[in-house]
């Protein structure tokens, strides 16, 4: 999952479904060319995304900060991710 995300270029997207949810992540910043520039959210929604922190084996881990600069951090686990090819 790591390199799949690690390959994405600037506005490409991967589709995904998550606890009956479909979600994409897509690559935003092009300066690095690891997970850090991309961010997930729900499916044709741009409100509401969260960027994308690490990619392990086991999770991809995601945060965001409120209007408050409140962190909230959120794990997608890997093995319930089914990906919309």
């Amino acid at each position: 999952m790591k390199k799949l995300i690690e390959a994405l270029q600037v506005n490409e997207e991967i589709t995904f479904t998550f606890q009956n949810e479909e979600f994409t992540i897509t690559r935003f910043d092009d300066r690095s060319n690891d997970v850090k520039g991309c961010s997930i959210g729900k499916k044709r929604s741009w409100i509401n995304t969260m960027n994308v922190e690490k990619v392990t084996s086991k999770y991809i881990t995601v945060y965001n900060f409120d209007m408050m600069k409140q962190m909230t951090t959120f794990k997608f686990p890997i093995n319930e991710i089914k990906l919309n090819l």
